[in-house]
């Protein structure tokens, strides 16, 4: 990830999670900041860690990419839960969702790079 595609999408990653950690997971109700909320951490790290690899060219590229790609789509999918159960607010939906969006874009383009 020596490219500038690769710094953004770790830049990118990184704004995401820390809207998400701070406006998000910190307002969760406790009973949902235990369950929905601490998998939606686990998430978060899981992510980080295959960006850590893509940066140190320590796995297959392209499965990496695609491992992001997936997990990302799971965390939407995950907020969007957290939405139907009340323990995310609505208006927190869109710039999560604008933020993952731009993510996706950014890994579709590094696999297309391959």
């Amino acid at each position: 990830m020596d490219d500038h595609g690769g710094l953004i999408l770790q830049q990118k990653w990184e704004d995401m999670a820390q809207y998400l950690f701070a406006n998000v997971l910190r307002d969760m109700p406790k009973g949902e900041k235990f369950t929905l909320g601490a998998d939606i951490r686990a998430l978060v790290w899981e992510i980080e860690a295959a960006l850590v690899q893509l940066s140190l060219h320590t796995g297959p590229r392209y499965n990496l990419l695609n491992l992001v790609d997936v997990k990302a789509k799971v965390l939407l999918a995950m907020i969007r839960l957290g939405i139907r159960l009340k323990a995310i607010p609505e208006k927190r939906y869109e710039p999560i969702s604008e933020k993952l969006v731009e993510i996706g874009k950014i890994v579709g383009g590094l696999k297309k790079t391959r």
